[in-house]
């Protein structure tokens, strides 16, 4: 796969999630949390960035706005799994305080196991004879 075909995927991924939080995040202060996150997964990205760069003799020499900007244009891929991530973790965030606060258990399992239902394969929801939310 290309270079610009992953850039492609992985911007239709941010727009996939970024519609999932825009219908299941209604509240002002999860998308607030989402944001922060986001922005922080993007910060971790930019520091991977920078110390990678600075391994390869890369200098800042009072230039940070440059700096950030050749940062962001070099190291496309990284920027875009920061973003991925801090907004994946920002989305989980959001809607796992929004369940908790309708008295809902909030574990990762529990989101991920409530989410599918395997009834073709012979599993039951949890407080049958299997439980497929470990």
């Amino acid at each position: 796969m290309g270079k610009n075909t992953s850039e492609y995927v992985l911007k239709g991924i941010f727009l996939g999630l970024l519609l999932f939080v825009a219908l299941k995040v209604p509240d002002a202060s999860g998308v607030g949390r989402v944001l922060l996150c986001t922005l922080g997964g993007l910060a971790v990205a930019l520091i991977l960035a920078a110390w990678s760069k600075f391994r390869e003799g890369y200098r800042v020499q009072g230039r940070l706005p440059a700096f950030l900007l050749f940062l962001l244009l070099e190291s496309p891929t990284l920027v875009y799994a920061g973003i991925l991530g801090g907004m994946l973790v920002g989305a989980y965030l959001a809607i796992a305080v929004r369940e908790s606060k309708d008295g809902a258990r909030s574990s990762a399992f529990w989101w991920v196991g409530r989410s599918w239902e395997w009834r073709s394969a012979g599993y039951g929801k949890c407080g049958e004879s299997r439980c497929v939310c470990f």
